[in-house]
């Protein structure tokens, strides 16, 4: 196996992704398929369904993260978005927010592998009181109303907000502005909340 599928990551986000980022994404992906048996992280196996469905889900939401400072991963899991956003934007501090052991071993492990310098992995929830604040948070598909999501503003320095990748179809959320993003032939919708 190569990270030939993966090269489709180039033509969709040419200013961000190179080979040497590609290599990183998958070697994740590997890490993650060799630990998905005890630790179930995903039920995607296939190459190609990963770069959609993980990696260019992730990598859509770099136009949206600041020109500096740190962003949170609420509800990191396998690493998404927070790894390849931390691999295409290593100017930034990465702290992956998850509370399932399992998972947050599998977290550590990978950012020790790749050689990550710029991430830091936290066991924790995000109704918990928060070990540090970062200026911007982003998730996938974690919170099912908004109530969930706003308690990811606690760990959140004053100005900040919660970046949401959500399904196109998801029942709006009050208060919440929303971002129509493309890539291939993919749609993808990002909701803000402040």
């Amino acid at each position: 196996m190569t990270a030939h599928a993966f090269a489709s990551l180039v033509k969709w986000f040419p200013e961000h992704c190179d080979e040497a980022k590609i290599e990183l994404m998958y070697r994740h992906w590997q890490l993650m398929l060799k630990w998905n048996a005890r630790t179930n992280l995903t039920a995607i196996r296939k190459d190609s369904e990963a770069l959609l469905k993980h990696y260019a889900d992730s990598v859509v939401m770099v136009d949206i993260l600041p020109g500096s400072g740190s962003v949170l991963d609420v509800g990191s899991g396998g690493g998404f978005p927070g790894i390849p956003l931390a691999i295409v934007r290593p100017d930034l501090t990465w702290r992956l927010l998850e509370p399932r052991q399992k998972r947050v071993s599998f977290l550590k492990a990978t950012v020790a592998r790749l050689g990550l310098k710029n991430v830091e992995v936290i066991a924790a929830r995000s109704d918990e009181t928060p070990t540090s604040t970062s200026d911007l948070a982003v998730t996938r598909a974690t919170f099912s109303d908004v109530d969930g999501a706003r308690t990811v503003l606690d760990w959140l320095n004053p100005g900040g907000a919660l970046y949401a990748l959500r399904s196109l179809d998801a029942e709006d959320w009050p208060n919440t502005q929303t971002r129509i993003l493309d890539f291939g032939s993919e749609t993808r919708r990002i909701d803000r909340l402040s």
